[in-house]
């Protein structure tokens, strides 16, 4: 009996780490990079339209990022900017590769009118996959798209402090970025030195 409980017990492979999809889960952006087991994201949902802005009444925005380790990744999740003063230590949970669950141990400005992640576990499954590696943040007063790699390629279109980009490709110096509006997504290269520094 004992040489069988081992046998099963041992000429089994073990399964490989669940990991996540990049993509959009309802109004969170998330990406994952294999590479590193870097997970980064942002959140962004408004509840309540005023009639004399059309804006939303409540709003809840964050940025988080944290390591992957197992299927729990330790999460700092902030306003873009201000990773001190906003920052809280939450925990995101990997279900599956298309679901996870997310839990803050208090709210950030906003959230609790509009979703609450204080409570129990805030769950998210994948609606869009997408080839995202990161997601990071402008961090200076005005940075440009570039249709390559060098300063001599750079576009009209530009962003400003606090915008919020999805990473496609990494190149070190360069990253190649796609900004989402309602209308229209604008893609192109951005010196990472304009960028949030991942720690």
């Amino acid at each position: 009996m004992n040489k069988l409980i081992f046998l099963l017990l041992f000429s089994f492979p073990s399964f490989a780490q669940t990991t996540l999809v990049s993509g959009k889960y309802r109004e969170m952006k998330i990406a994952y990079d294999k590479e590193t087991n870097y997970v980064t994201g942002f959140y962004e949902d408004g509840t309540g339209l005023d009639e004399k802005t059309n804006q939303p009444m409540f709003s809840c925005m964050f940025y988080l990022e944290g390591k992957l380790i197992g299927n729990i990744a330790k999460i700092r999740s902030y306003f873009p900017q201000d990773s001190t003063g906003d920052l809280i230590i939450g925990e995101l949970r990997v279900v599956n590769n298309k679901e996870f669950t997310m839990h803050l141990p208090e709210e950030h400005g906003g959230c609790w009118n509009v979703e609450h992640f204080a409570d129990e576990p805030n769950d998210f499954k994948l609606d869009t996959t997408e080839s995202w590696v990161q997601i990071r943040y402008i961090t200076k007063d005005k940075t440009y798209f570039h249709s390559a790699q060098s300063e001599a390629s750079k576009q009209k279109a530009y962003l400003v402090k606090g915008d919020i980009v999805c990473v496609e490709k990494n190149q070190g110096q360069w990253l190649f970025c796609s900004y989402y509006t309602e209308k229209k997504i604008t893609k192109g290269w951005i010196r990472s030195a304009d960028l949030n520094q991942l720690n």
